[in-house]
């Protein structure tokens, strides 16, 4: 009698942690394909998945399984709604999925259709009817990357791309936005080149390896500080142009028109204002397009380096690491001295420390 007891008590136990464990979100145990084979059968809802791309170290991913999907409210809507997987975008088949829907940040949640079109995404969690309001906005159609981009392409005035180009930014579409900012920045007068809006999607552009802009942002020059402030158009110039000499020395760039590099070269010391890294950039260029790889080792001196600051001093070192051809042994010496001098930096400071400590 006990025995049969103990083992009703122990059934009801184990129903009721199913029930308990039911009440959230039930998320899919196979593979994305199988979800959407599975969505295209669902016939009580709009044939959609929804995809939880997550990472094991992601804190937000790991907030929203714990604490909002499992949820009896959110269960219910996403339930009803979707075939729901998750899928970890740094194993098995996630890794060619974060890069099929251009994953870039965590956590990101798909909406896909049941042939694994993207409908919409949504970057970012929240707490339970905060996330599950973002969901349904995305479910719009209006409000989709696709749905803006058709309206810029019905009507291509200067507020439709910033539409379309904010929906790409909202989405993380880093890839479509860069590209679409590329061939739209060429049409636009120039009060729409250098606006305040465009200005922060067009500085991320200009920082690019190989950016085509940047030639036409140096001729607009003159016109542009009407509009922008100066202070903030010269970094930017003059960071686009060290990344298109860092990319030429390291043997990646797709531009190896020497001349062109010169002339912003001299854009880049005509601008530049109290940048300890400008003649590094300068000489080195000078000498790889000499082949004079020796003496680009020598102009890393570690004790000279190490009095730069600690962001000028990752710069120039990620520069002289990325050069291509320099010997290896001259840049484990320049390696083996900067251990040197942090060594004898850390023995001074030791001294003074246990000075005062007496």
């Amino acid at each position: 009698m006990k025995r049969t007891t103990s083992i009703i008590i122990a059934i009801l136990i184990s129903v009721s942690l199913l029930a308990q464990e039911s009440k959230g979100v039930i998320f899919e145990s196979g593979t994305l394909s199988e979800a959407l084979q599975k969505a295209k059968k669902n016939k009580k809802s709009r044939n959609l998945v929804f995809l939880d791309c997550y990472t094991t170290w992601c804190g937000p991913c790991k907030y929203m399984a714990n604490n909002v999907f499992t949820i009896e409210s959110v269960g219910n809507y996403f339930n009803d709604n979707f075939v729901n997987v998750k899928i970890d975008m740094e194993k098995g088949e996630g890794i060619e999925l974060a890069k099929k829907y251009q994953i870039k940040a965590y956590p990101t949640f798909l909406i896909l259709d049941s042939e694994g079109n993207e409908v919409n995404r949504i970057v970012g969690g929240g707490e339970a009817d905060q996330f599950i309001e973002k969901v349904k906005r995305a479910l719009d159609v209006n409000s989709t990357p696709k749905k803006k981009r058709e309206v810029y392409d019905a009507n291509k005035t200067f507020e439709n791309a910033l539409t379309y180009i904010n929906a790409l930014n909202d989405s993380y579409l880093s890839e479509e936005l860069n590209s679409f900012i590329e061939t739209l920045f060429p049409t636009l007068k120039i009060k729409e080149r250098y606006s305040e809006k465009l200005w922060p999607f067009l500085s991320q552009v200009l920082s690019l390896p190989n950016c085509k802009l940047l030639d036409i942002v140096i001729a607009d020059k003159y016109y542009a500080d009407q509009y922008l402030s100066k202070k903030q158009l010269d970094e930017v110039i003059c960071s686009s142009v060290k990344s298109q000499i860092a990319q030429y020395v390291s043997g990646k760039s797709e531009n190896n028109d020497t001349i062109a590099i010169k002339k912003n070269i001299n854009v880049l010391l005509l601008l530049a204002n109290n940048d300890p890294t400008i003649n590094y950039y300068v000489k080195i260029y000078e000498l790889y397009s000499q082949n004079k790889f020796e003496q680009i080792s020598k102009l890393f001196d570690a004790n000279s380096i190490m009095r730069m600051s600690y962001y000028d001093r990752v710069n120039v070192e990620r520069l002289y690491i990325n050069t291509k051809n320099l010997p290896k042994e001259a840049i484990s010496k320049y390696f083996q001295n900067k251990a040197s001098y942090l060594k004898s930096q850390y023995e001074q400071a030791t001294a003074t420390a246990d000075k005062y400590m007496k």
